[in-house]
């Protein structure tokens, strides 16, 4: 076990954090090597659970590391070029997989074009989203890249940068009544895949699954692509089949469960689905969760279709079939984009669509008759 100077005046958590940091900049800790374990950081130097949260939350912000639910904490040394000109980037939260893939997507065009990256985390408040927008136009970016938080529908802040024809793009959502340049995925598309595939295997009642945040543009796509697949298949709309919670907290401890109550309520009911469409690889992994809990079986007595493909759901114990999109790509063309728009260039399009691909695994299974 290390030791903390604990009669030092400098909090635990920052010691901890100028430790972890030391070793990345020393390159003892390499560029995505996987860090400890919170737990296992707790008892090497023996600290609580929420100092050592503080410490790695410090290093995000500063971005030394990147967190991935499900899969930990990695290091991410992004070199800088001394007096390069800098492009900003704000997200919503950085620890999921999928977030971080379109963050190395804007990263390695911002290289090629001889540009720092800055970073910076909204933690999916659209007020902190605002404040980091001005404050890193304040600082010289020439562009921003912006994944909007969840919910947000709409933007004063972006409305005002582009009337003055500062270059803006949006990444994975967007605000529709704003004609602002956007990548996003088929959201639509990857919706009627999942109705599409879960109907072959013989399902009619099949749920839509989603979180509180329902105005998002993407969940929005992915429901509208549900509800055209069943229409075209002829199945009845029927709205008990939409399932909507509120999701776990990004800082609550891996281990709460509370949130997932109402997902084994609703499948533990008579009339439950056969099947369900989450609108995420983590909404899904809750309701995987919640059947086992009930004791469902999946796919035997429950088919589970989710959305993202992030590297968890193939290692499951049964692996989730999902709708996979380019992470990595739709950074990449955001990044070009807000590039082509800063050399004075006229966009072709101003939003681009990313085409999807279904990802058949073991949690769906024909309907018995």
């Amino acid at each position: 076990m290390q030791i903390m100077d604990r009669g030092s005046s400098v909090p635990l958590y920052i010691q901890l954090k100028e430790l972890l940091r030391d070793k990345i900049e020393s390159g003892d800790l390499g560029d995505g090597e996987l860090l400890p374990t919170e737990q296992e950081l707790c008892e090497q130097f023996n600290l609580s659970r929420y100092t050592v949260r503080q410490a790695l939350g410090e290093l995000v912000k500063e971005g030394y590391i990147e967190r991935v639910r499900g899969l930990g904490s990695f290091v991410r040394r992004v070199p800088k070029v001394a007096n390069a000109p800098a492009v900003g980037i704000i997200v919503p939260y950085t620890d999921d997989f999928y977030t971080s893939s379109i963050i190395r997507g804007v990263e390695g065009v911002a290289r090629s074009e001889g540009h720092n990256l800055i970073f910076a985390n909204s933690n999916n408040h659209p007020e902190q989203e605002e404040i980091l927008l001005r404050k890193l136009r304040n600082d010289g970016v020439r562009g921003l890249i912006i994944f909007p938080c969840e919910d947000s529908v709409y933007s004063v802040a972006v409305e005002g940068l582009m009337s003055i024809g500062f270059p803006v793009v949006l990444v994975d959502r967007e605000y529709k009544t704003l004609d602002c340049p956007a990548v996003v995925s088929d959201n639509v598309d990857g919706g009627e895949k999942a109705v599409d595939y879960l109907v072959s295997l013989g399902h009619k009642r099949i749920a839509f699954a989603m979180t509180i945040f329902n105005h998002t543009s993407s969940v929005q796509d992915r429901l509208l692509g549900y509800r055209t697949a069943l229409a075209r298949h002829h199945i009845p709309w029927d709205k008990s089949l939409l399932l909507t919670y509120a999701p776990r907290l990004y800082d609550a401890p891996e281990d709460d469960a509370d949130h997932i109550a109402p997902l084994r309520r609703y499948l533990a009911r008579e009339d439950r689905p056969t099947a369900i469409f989450a609108v995420n690889d983590l909404v899904a992994l809750d309701i995987l969760r919640a059947a086992a809990e009930v004791g469902l079986d999946v796919p035997g007595d429950l088919s589970v279709v989710g959305f993202d493909d992030i590297p968890v759901v193939s290692e499951l114990p049964t692996p989730l079939t999902t709708v996979a999109q380019p992470h990595l790509e739709i950074g990449a063309v955001g990044a070009k984009m807000l590039f082509h728009i800063i050399a004075g260039r006229t966009l072709e399009r101003t939003r681009v669509v990313l085409p999807v691909k279904l990802v058949v695994h073991q949690s769906c299974s024909e309907l018995s008759q």
